[in-house]
């Protein structure tokens, strides 16, 4: 069911529901931004969230002092998203969005923008 359907941060693990609105921009409690998007539109979506990300409020030296690298996890072919397709109630919220395309899936995208902290690197 879509409302069992979670999406993970890669960034910190945590974990939040599925979003409600394609359009919007979600930030995680650990900083990073995300966003799902049609594959087509992957390249605005990325600008997007550069944009939201680093519209913070943080300077980008305080950003230095803390993170190290700023990284972008684009998962095209969400897994679950095949599997919601089965389903009646991702069914259902298709049809409100789009009338219902059988390949709709695969043409979604999950994007992340974020930072992995210092302590969570390995050398």
């Amino acid at each position: 069911m879509l409302r069992s359907f979670k999406i993970i941060c890669p960034f910190c693990e945590d974990f939040y529901a599925f979003p409600d609105n394609f359009d919007e921009i979600y930030r995680c409690r650990c900083g990073a931004v995300y966003k799902i998007t049609w594959q087509s539109d992957m390249e605005d979506s990325m600008n997007q969230l550069t944009n939201f990300f680093l519209k913070d409020g943080e300077s980008l030296r305080n950003r230095a002092e803390n993170n190290i690298l700023c990284h972008a996890v684009v998962y095209e072919d969400i897994q679950e998203l095949i599997r919601m397709k089965t389903e009646y109630e991702a069914v259902k919220y298709i049809r409100r969005i789009q009338s219902f395309d059988q390949n709709f899936p695969q043409k979604v995208g999950l994007i992340w923008l974020g930072n992995y902290k210092r302590e969570h690197l390995c050398f």
